[in-house]
């Protein structure tokens, strides 16, 4: 692995150290968490900013072959556009399962399933979910 000496602020050196500090705290080893490790790391996401602004300042064609960023990050039309392709071929699964649970005879028997009461259910505590994470937001 290549070796470059750089001189950098005491104030960014301090900085450095408490990025270092938290991996430590999280579980990370010395291997893992040192100030080499971090300093490199940084460094590599600041060459990625770094060459994403020059091609924007440059006109250049941001993607590649693949709809991805030249650093592997998916473009944020094509990351929304497969996350919400996934979050409802999910809850087609899910409704689907739901109801095939509810036409098992036993679990019909048991009188505790209602394929419409429990829609209702996860609609109320999305609902919940949602209007805890917008208040979360918000503040």
């Amino acid at each position: 692995m290549p070796r470059a000496q750089v001189y950098i602020s005491k104030n960014t050196y301090k900085r450095i150290q408490l990025i270092v500090n938290e991996k430590k705290d999280d579980g990370a080893d010395r291997t893992e968490a040192n100030i080499s490790s971090v300093a490199a790391m940084l460094l590599d996401i600041g060459l990625r900013v770094y060459e994403f602004q020059r091609k924007k300042e440059l006109g250049g064609d941001l993607e590649d072959i693949d709809g991805k960023y030249d650093n592997g990050i998916p473009e944020p039309e094509g990351f929304n556009k497969m996350l919400m392709d996934n979050v409802l071929k999910t809850a087609c699964a899910s409704t689907i399962l739901l109801q095939m649970v509810g036409n098992i005879n036993e679990v019909k028997e048991m009188g505790l399933f209602n394929y419409d009461d429990m829609k209702e259910r996860i609609k109320e505590k999305t609902n919940d979910k949602l209007e805890a994470l917008s208040k979360k937001t918000n503040n």
